[in-house]
This record gives C-alpha cells, structure tokens and sequence, in this order.
C-alpha cells in the first residue's frame, strides 16, 4: 500500500484542496518541489487542476516542470 506521500491520488487531492483554500500555500508547496516532482504532480491530475496549478506558479517553474513531463 502507498503511504501519504508516494499516493498520486492523495497528492492530487491535497492539492485540489489547498487550491480551495489558499493559493498562497499552493504556490509554497509546489514551488518547494523539484520540477521532476512537478511534472509528475501535473501528470497525475486532471485537467481542470492542470490548468490551477500552472496559473500559480511562475512561468519559469512551469516550463522546467513541463520540459520534465513525458511525451
């Protein structure tokens, strides 16, 4: 079994909550993230969080993470 923080989907679901609640602690969690652990954050969600997460983040974290994401 998966434990809190290897789960994709309790990942995604942290995430989409933070969202809800404060986009500032969403930027801080993800921007602390390695832009390999931010593709993979992306691939793991669906659209419509794809499209929050890459609004609060800064264009150049967003680039890195998606040159990291796989074809």
């Amino acid at each position: 079994m998966a434990n809190k923080d290897t789960d994709p989907r309790k990942r995604v679901d942290r995430v989409r909550r933070l969202l809800k609640t404060s986009s500032t602690h969403v930027r801080a969690l993800i921007s602390a993230l390695h832009p390999t652990e931010i593709a993979m954050l992306l691939e793991e969600s669906p659209e419509d969080l794809q499209k929050q997460i890459v609004r609060e983040l800064p264009r150049d974290l967003i680039s890195e993470a998606i040159s990291e994401m796989d074809e």
